[in-house]
């Protein structure tokens, strides 16, 4: 009986948390790119990593529930980038926006690894 009231209770108060992290599209104040590398190993989907700065100053991570991405080469699923099975380019334009909020907007452009890297024969 003690594990069904456990259970009743996390359920109870479990919407609550959620709707308590979530935020109003209207409050963000500018998003921006956040990159962890320089340049892009088109062997491995490449990670968007893109933040939200809030009106009460926070930062946050975004995602495709708040923005729309795009990329002038290759193929853009969820937060990630895949390469085409044709590399004929050398740098691919990536772009976001945040939904129904057009000014909100950012692009960085970034270059595909010429060199191998040694831990990739690891």
């Amino acid at each position: 009986m003690n594990k069904l009231k456990m259970l009743l209770f996390l359920l109870a108060f479990m919407p609550g948390s959620l709707f308590a992290q979530t935020r109003n599209n209207d409050s963000l104040r500018r998003i921006y790119f956040n990159l962890y590398t320089d340049s892009i190993k088109t062997a491995l989907d490449f990670y968007l990593n893109v933040e939200g700065e809030y009106q009460d100053g926070k930062i946050l991570p975004l995602d495709t529930s708040e923005l729309v991405f795009q990329a002038d080469q290759g193929r853009i699923r969820g937060n990630s980038w895949r390469a085409p099975q044709q590399i004929n380019f050398q740098k691919v334009r990536f772009t976001v926006n945040a939904k129904g909020r057009p000014e909100l907007q950012d692009s960085t452009t970034v270059w595909l690894k010429k060199f191998k890297d040694p831990r990739d024969e690891q």
